[in-house]
């Protein structure tokens, strides 16, 4: 399971980074196949659904990005 890598592109405006272009980096840097999802609620319920016990999930990007997806490790 290592390297395993699911992005999410969640941002609209002309200055965010092309999602197509982030998953060639993350595939270019990892050797690993990337799964893009289109929004933080489902790319984190498939990361934790999808992880073992001794992986770990990273969540990066805005603080709106983090703060959507803080309340679904609130259980």
């Amino acid at each position: 399971r290592s390297g395993r890598v699911t992005g999410v592109q969640t941002c609209a405006l002309p200055i965010c980074l092309d999602p197509l272009i982030l998953k060639q980096a993350a595939q270019k840097l990892t050797q690993q196949p990337v799964n893009m999802i289109e929004n933080v609620k489902d790319a984190v319920t498939h990361a934790i659904e999808t992880s073992g016990p001794e992986d770990a999930i990273c969540i990066a990007g805005s603080l709106y990005v983090v703060g959507e997806a803080k309340p679904i490790f609130d259980f």
